[in-house]
């Protein structure tokens, strides 16, 4: 099993909705009514586009870290 790391840049409407976006996945992207549903809607978003990318055998970004385990990411 590999986990894939990207970074994501989080950024607030002025509706006060949130967005969230992978900077090196352009296509990489969604929101939330807040910071913690957005963060929820990417991890969804994010699994989407790699199994994509590795589907369609395109590489992936050059800034992501993969790593031969599983992992627990804490954002804070």
């Amino acid at each position: 099993m590999k986990s894939y790391i990207f970074r994501v840049d989080l950024s607030q409407d002025e509706d006060g909705r949130w967005n969230a976006v992978v900077p090196s996945l352009p296509a990489c992207y969604t929101w939330g009514n807040t910071k913690e549903e957005a963060l929820i809607h990417i991890q969804d978003a994010v699994r989407c586009c790699v199994e994509d990318l590795l589907a369609h055998g395109e590489p992936l970004p050059p800034d992501v870290e993969v790593v031969d385990a599983p992992v627990a990411a804490v954002t804070l």
